[in-house]
């Protein structure tokens, strides 16, 4: 080994080190907000019931603006507002959560199995992006610096990595659509060997339960990908043979998923999605734009489209790539179909979050290293070399911009976050104890209280149980600054003597959250740092019932 492979291999170990500290460092703190209490809820009704049921003994547990009878399935009360899998994994963090002391240790033990899963996902997709890097004749120990220099750029993906929700898992089952596909394609005169296929069928129906418009984008990408491969074939027969075999597991798993889109009743849903926010952003073209907007200014989007085009055109000019290159070409252009697919999918929905584009971003990143050594490949082309200097102005573009987030990822580090949902958890947790679970009125992050205290929580954001939930004399009352619920609050607090807690800390819309763009609808975005008491909607009260 040269001396330069070593200092290269070396470099890529504390990169990928550093990265893999970012992920798991510090996640104690913050406590579970709206988002991730949720999955801990659900998960732990899967641990009740053997599946998410909306109401339990002491709490209705709901996460979706429809009414319920949209929102779940009558007769067995189970909730369908999202899909299953992201609670199916949480179930086992949650028993695992319950033997911990205290609320941090509670928090870490949910974190760290999500945070798991997306890291594999992450190293998972390095390995085929590493496979690819290898057939075009460089050094592998090269691929994974840059690979760990664009994800240690890349605040967002490490910050949504760490939640539990169902971010992480969609990277681990990109991560083994990946390798799967390399595996099946790895001798194609031998075909598609039967055991990925079903593997990779079992992947895909995973998928689906996870978020299904990344199945939907990764299905349709294969399928488009697959009858164009098929066209060359003589005949109809032959091509629906060849296309039959190539895109056997999409097919497949398109049969298995079928039962579980009427289960969860997806057509009804999205329609009484778009039907309630119809007008508040519900145009296709302004959420396509935020997308965009987003893949420009926190992915590596650029980098990946101009510099996989610039060496696709300079092979075309050559008449084409070689044996080595073209699989290479042909895996960053399907990575860039799903992109696409996946971009225009999810701009349907009535709102932009950069949740919905997350799962992207290692994906982009190992095809922004490879379109680096596809250029490489073409130095002594002046084209190329144009190219490559287009690359490095769009790199250090990217870099500049991100400048504000690196800069607030370093100054959070050395801080444990404090925010309202951590000071009002631990104040009600202080309260005189009493025989029957402590109700608690509020109208935001309600499953936090419900996870961390086994309170039964009134109201919410969402508040199914509206019309029962007012009706309920509450022995807390904590109001936060969203609209919703807000009057249902205040009368709930005339019907008693409240005694008023102030809190030394801002009383913010969410605890934290992971995004970075303030392009989403409550403009709500990651704060590094706990914010002050005057920060926002002043500080955080709480009331508390006095007994006569």
């Amino acid at each position: 080994m040269g001396a330069g492979r070593t200092i290269a291999t070396g470099l890529a170990i504390v990169l990928q080190t550093l990265f893999a500290w970012l992920l798991f460092s510090g996640l104690e703190a913050p406590l579970l907000w709206h988002d991730e209490a949720d999955t801990a809820m659900f998960g732990r009704r899967i641990l009740d019931y053997g599946y998410p049921k909306v109401h339990g003994p002491v709490n209705t547990t709901y996460g979706v603006q429809h009414p319920l009878e949209v929102g779940s399935v009558a007769g067995l009360d189970a909730y369908v507002g999202s899909p299953w899998g992201q609670y199916y994994f949480a179930a086992p963090a949650v028993a695992w959560s319950d033997g911990a002391d205290g609320f941090a240790a509670r928090t870490w033990r949910m974190r760290v199995p999500f945070v798991l899963a997306g890291w594999c996902g992450v190293l998972l997709l390095g390995v085929v992006g590493a496979a690819g890097w290898r057939r075009l004749g460089a050094s592998v120990p090269l691929f994974w610096c840059g690979y760990g220099v664009a994800l240690m750029a890349n605040v967002s993906l490490q910050l949504h990595l760490r939640e539990v929700r169902y971010y992480p898992l969609v990277v681990l089952a990109l991560g083994l659509v990946a390798a799967l596909e390399l595996r099946r394609h790895a001798s194609p005169s031998q075909g598609a060997p039967r055991p990925a296929t079903l593997v990779l069928a079992g992947v895909l129906w995973l998928l689906f339960n996870l978020f299904y418009p990344a199945y939907a984008a990764v299905t349709l990408a294969a399928g488009a990908i697959y009858a164009l491969r098929a066209l060359p074939e003589p005949g109809w027969v032959a091509r629906l043979r060849r296309f039959g075999a190539e895109a056997g597991p999409y097919l497949v798993a398109g049969l298995a998923v079928l039962p579980m889109a009427l289960f969860y009743q997806i057509p009804q849903q999205s329609q009484a999605f778009l039907t309630a926010f119809r007008g508040e952003g519900h145009a296709w073209w302004p959420r396509f734009l935020d997308g965009g907007a987003y893949l420009l200014r926190y992915e590596w989007w650029a980098v990946a489209i101009v510099g996989v085009g610039w060496a696709a055109w300079g092979h075309l000019r050559r008449g084409g790539p070689d044996a080595a290159t073209r699989p290479v070409l042909a895996g960053c252009g399907s990575v860039l179909l799903v992109v696409a697919v996946w971009w225009a999918l999810v701009a349907r929905t009535p709102f932009f979050y950069e949740r919905y584009y997350v799962a992207l971003s290692p994906l982009l990143a190992c095809v922004g290293v490879l379109a680096a050594g596809l250029l490489w490949q073409q130095r002594s082309a002046a084209s190329a070399r144009v190219a490559g200097g287009v690359l490095a102005v769009l790199c250090l573009f990217s870099l500049h911009a991100r400048t504000p987030d690196l800069a607030g990822r370093w100054s959070g580090m050395g801080e444990r976050y404090r925010g309202p949902l951590d000071v009002a958890v631990r104040f009600v947790a202080d309260l005189p104890p009493q025989e029957r679970p402590l109700v608690v009125s509020t109208n935001y992050e309600d499953h936090s209280f419900m996870f961390y205290l086994g309170a039964k929580a009134v109201l919410g954001f969402y508040a199914p149980d509206r019309v029962g939930d007012r009706a309920v004399l509450p022995d807390v009352i904590i109001p936060r600054p969203w609209a919703k619920n807000q009057k249902a609050l205040i009368d709930q607090a005339r019907r008693a003597s409240f005694e008023a807690h102030e809190l030394p800390v801002a009383n913010l819309k969410a605890n934290n959250v992971p995004s970075l763009s303030e392009r989403n609808q409550a403009k709500l975005v990651h704060r590094f740092v706990s914010p002050p008491p005057d920060a926002g909607f002043g500080p955080l009260r709480i009331y508390v019932r006095q007994e006569p």
